[in-house]
């Protein structure tokens, strides 16, 4: 899932519109295949809904940000993960 943040909270820059897939749809050999940086943005149920993708994820990537949200005492978790082909 190719996804970002803006610039002020890293250098992945700022990308909208056609470049977001969700991880229905995502082919992971097809987005790292391609040679780019990748940035993975997963929520709370990504561990249950997707437990592959999500082990892979934590392995394989580097965490960028926290961007959990907190609303009455309840924390809902999201975290950026950056995959770049340059980083071993």
């Amino acid at each position: 899932m190719t996804l970002s943040y803006p610039q002020s909270l890293n250098p992945v820059p700022f990308i909208l519109g056609e470049d977001i897939i969700g991880m229905e749809g995502a082919e992971l050999s097809n987005l790292i295949g391609r040679g780019e940086r990748v940035c993975f943005m997963g929520d709370m149920n990504i561990e249950e809904r997707f437990p592959d993708v999500h082990s892979w994820i934590i392995e394989k990537n580097q965490l960028v940000a926290n961007m959990d949200v907190l609303v009455r005492a309840r924390n809902f978790k999201m975290r950026v993960y950056l995959y770049d082909p340059n980083v071993p």
